[in-house]
């Protein structure tokens, strides 16, 4: 659900502030029929991947369990649509779904750093970058379901503009920094690759200084890199994903707050629900509440 929720939510937000349906979007399965998601829940789905032709774009979506799976299934419609889309993606466990069709080859993927080494090793043609995200004008690519959110993001910059783009992660609670272009690795390599490190372990975050450490700096120095690169520091930074991880999760669903605490590295549903309020100035309860009420319109 949160990959879903993660790439649509930047969209419904630009369409609200461009004032007309900029963009529109089906949920596809190979078969047609409704795929139930790791939540339990089962989002209707309006065709199968046949009709993805002629799209303006085509996205793989799927949690970081999705690379243990069999996706031969996926492969020959991905192959028999991609000439006829203008850019194909994927977002976690889709980057290797992707990958075995053949479509990135030669292009520099995100990808989860835990399924990194095993996907070049399938497909050495394919190279990962330590960004969370990477894109071109024909390939766009997320390392984890939330950084599909950035990926979103980077795309509405390259588009419409970064003012737009910033008014989105905004909206969304996102650090209005990584709707730049330096978020997604095109800075120091250094704070691309702990950016990449806090999606990856939204569940079990790592402190700043571990962070750090595994970078072969000093914490004074990632945190003097993340100032001068995004304005903020490490630790605030990756709160901020934390909590925007959260509220993905909470508008998009119906998993109970404590399961939304533990999925977002919290200690408990009151500790989130503490955090949340101080950074949204709303309950946790009634952001679920007002994501209802609106949810036929959104349909």
């Amino acid at each position: 659900m949160l990959a879903i929720a993660a790439v649509l939510d930047p969209l419904r937000e630009a369409n609200a502030l461009l004032g007309h349906e900029a963009y529109a979007w089906r949920l596809l399965a190979t078969t047609g029929k409704g795929v139930p998601l790791a939540d339990g829940s089962q989002p209707a789905f309006a065709g199968s991947t046949e009709d993805a032709r002629g799209a303006d774009t085509l996205l793989v979506l799927a949690g970081p369990w999705q690379r243990w799976m069999d996706a031969r299934a996926l492969l020959r419609p991905i192959r028999r649509v991609a000439p006829q889309i203008g850019c194909l993606g994927a977002v976690s466990g889709g980057v290797r779904v992707l990958a075995a069709t053949g479509e990135l080859d030669g292009i520099k993927v995100a990808s989860d750093p835990e399924a990194a080494a095993d996907l070049v090793a399938a497909h050495p043609a394919v190279s990962v970058t330590g960004a969370p995200w990477a894109l071109t004008p024909a390939r766009m690519t997320a390392a984890t379901p939330l950084a599909g959110t950035g990926m979103m993001l980077q795309m509405l910059r390259a588009r419409h503009g970064a003012e737009l783009a910033a008014e989105v992660a905004a909206r969304l609670g996102w650090p209005v920094s990584a709707s730049a272009p330096t978020s997604a690795g095109a800075g120091d390599p250094r704070v691309a690759a702990a950016i990449a490190q806090m999606h990856a372990t939204i569940a079990t975050p790592q402190s700043a200084a571990a962070i750090a450490q595994s970078l072969g700096i000093s914490s004074r120095r990632l945190e003097g890199l993340f100032r001068a690169e995004l304005g903020t520091g490490p630790g605030a930074y990756a709160l901020d994903l934390r909590l925007a991880a959260a509220r993905g999760l909470i508008e998009a669903g119906t998993e109970p707050l404590a399961a939304i605490a533990r999925a977002t590295g919290f200690s408990s549903a009151g500790t989130l629900a503490r955090a949340f309020r101080s950074r949204y100035d709303t309950s946790p309860s009634a952001l679920r509440r007002q994501a209802d009420s609106l949810a036929p319109a959104q349909g």
